[in-house]
């Protein structure tokens, strides 16, 4: 059998394109039109015209983010008039955590254009369905995959067809998943889809087999530079990785994201730095140590201004990452944080990304019931009894529907800094 494995584009959830439509199927299904999408153009041109000469049995469309929701029905839609014969199958964390969360007979008019939905981690539950479909076999609308394969048992990632040649950049930089998940995995807000809430077991790959398949991507593809793609990677892990590449004489430089623990000492460093590290995106997220508590980060703030102090001086380039307008947060604590690449680390190895905690508007574009979902996502089970009562007060108010954004301000204002 044939299989087309699309990943759809982004858009931003709460702009003009996104912010009323994913309220019901209804919605996600007039905004799909051609006159108010616009991606239809591509869709049903250049894309289906690509696919209908492979005549692909299965497409699979990969939903990551929110963003994807509507471009994903969109291409959903447009696909089931242009391959009537293909079957189409959705999966990803975004459609996991619309579906876990519905009673089963809703799931089918959620599904709209889809034939089939696989829930949780598909690597296996995609083989499965092909198999199914080969033999003959009627398919449940709904399919469940594991929250904790074991990655030992995984190939390496396959670029076989796709265009490397065409991507706008310097060189080929392709991505690699050592692991899945976080070791830590008790951030209040912090939820990656593939898990009822929370996050999902921390696994890694064998250091052994990483080095392999990293050699393997190297090889086949003469590809310089890596991106470890996953949630953390542990500072144990890449200076054991890092010193593995070095003994060996490789070449292969990397990137990742981090936490900024204590374990990035200038020695671990300095053997990453010598293994290939080229950058690392630290979550940072906060420079209020209140606040930093309240969301149960695990790390001091000393903490997180040692390990960029650590990379940038063994020539690593740092990112901090952060969110802005966190409940409670002022904006003198945005103001110190914003700062404290400049102080910690070298100017030319630092960068610094802001996103927004924009609560008030992902619940503009749900209901209630999307609310309390959002809210038990978000600050989970880690509440402090007497420090929560700001954050009280906005789940009060998501959950009564009363979300205008400088209510929330003034009383955030008012708590204690």
């Amino acid at each position: 059998m044939k299989i087309a494995l699309i990943y759809p584009p982004t858009c931003d959830p709460t702009g003009p394109y996104l912010s009323v439509p994913i309220l019901t199927p209804e919605q996600i299904q007039a905004d799909a039109q051609p006159e108010k999408n616009p991606f239809h153009d591509y869709f049903a041109g250049e894309l289906a015209d690509l696919l209908s000469c492979q005549s692909p049995d299965v497409i699979g469309i990969s939903l990551a983010f929110p963003g994807q929701v509507q471009p994903g029905y969109a291409l959903a839609y447009t696909l089931r008039q242009a391959l009537p014969a293909a079957h189409i199958t959705v999966r990803g964390p975004a459609i996991t955590q619309m579906l876990v969360h519905l009673v089963a007979e809703k799931i089918p008019q959620v599904l709209g254009p889809f034939h089939s939905a696989v829930l949780y981690e598909g690597e296996e539950m995609l083989l499965m369905l092909v198999g199914m479909l080969a033999n003959g076999h009627t398919l449940p609308r709904v399919l469940y995959g594991k929250q904790n394969t074991d990655l030992g048992l995984l190939p390496p990632p396959d670029f076989e067809g796709m265009p490397l040649d065409k991507y706008l950049s310097p060189e080929l930089v392709l991505p690699y998943d050592p692991t899945r998940e976080c070791y830590w995995g008790k951030c209040a807000f912090c939820h990656y889809g593939l898990s009822s809430q929370g996050t999902a077991v921390y696994r890694q790959r064998p250091i052994d087999q990483i080095f392999a398949h990293l050699k393997q991507i190297e090889n086949r593809w003469g590809c310089r530079t890596v991106y470890f793609s996953q949630d953390a990677f542990a500072p144990r892990t890449a200076r054991e990785l890092s010193q593995k590449l070095r003994s060996a004489g490789s070449s292969l430089q990397w990137a990742t994201d981090m936490r900024p623990e204590p374990g990035l000492t200038p020695e671990c460093c300095r053997d990453l730095k010598d293994g290939g590290a080229l950058s690392m995106a630290l979550g940072i997220e906060t420079a209020s140590s209140r606040l930093l508590c309240l969301i149960d980060k695990g790390v001091f703030l000393k903490d997180m201004q040692t390990a960029i102090k650590n990379l940038s001086d063994a020539g690593i380039a740092v990112e901090a990452m952060c969110f802005t307008e966190f409940p409670t947060e002022t904006y003198d604590v945005f103001r110190r944080f914003a700062d404290t690449p400049r102080r910690t680390a070298r100017p030319q190895k630092s960068s610094f990304r802001s996103k927004r905690f924009a609560v008030d508007r992902m619940v503009r574009a749900a209901g209630r019931h999307e609310a309390e979902i959002w809210h038990r996502l978000i600050y989970g089970s880690t509440s402090k009894s007497s420090e929560f009562g700001a954050l009280r007060f906005v789940q009060q108010r998501l959950c009564s529907g009363i979300t205008e954004k400088k209510e929330i301000k003034d009383h955030a204002s008012a708590s204690p800094g």
